[in-house]
C-alpha cells in the first residue's frame, strides 16, 4: 500500500494499492479518499505495517482540530 498526497476526491490524498502487472502497465485502486477534517488530509512518511497486515500513518491535515490525525488502515 502507499499513498498519494495531492489526489482523491477532493485533493486532501488517497492510501492506493498497485497491483504488478500481469502486461505491461500496473494497476492502481483507490483505497481510501482522504475527506479533510476531521477525516485525515495530506498523509506524509508512509506507512508502517504491523504482523496483523494493519498499516498506520499519520496526515498533516485533519482530525477534530484540523492539526493532524493518526490513521489506521485495514485492507
Amino acid at each position: 500500500m502507499a499513498r498519494r498526497a495531492a489526489a482523491g476526491t477532493v485533493g486532501e490524498g488517497v492510501i492506493f494499492e498497485l497491483t504488478p502487472p500481469s502486461g505491461s502497465k500496473w494497476h492502481e485502486t483507490v483505497a481510501h479518499s482522504f475527506q479533510g477534517p476531521p477525516d485525515g488530509a495530506y498523509a506524509y512518511n508512509g506507512m508502517v505495517a504491523d504482523g496483523a497486515g494493519n498499516y498506520f500513518g499519520a496526515t498533516t491535515h485533519g482530525g477534530e482540530s484540523d492539526e493532524g490525525a493518526i490513521y489506521e488502515f485495514t485492507p
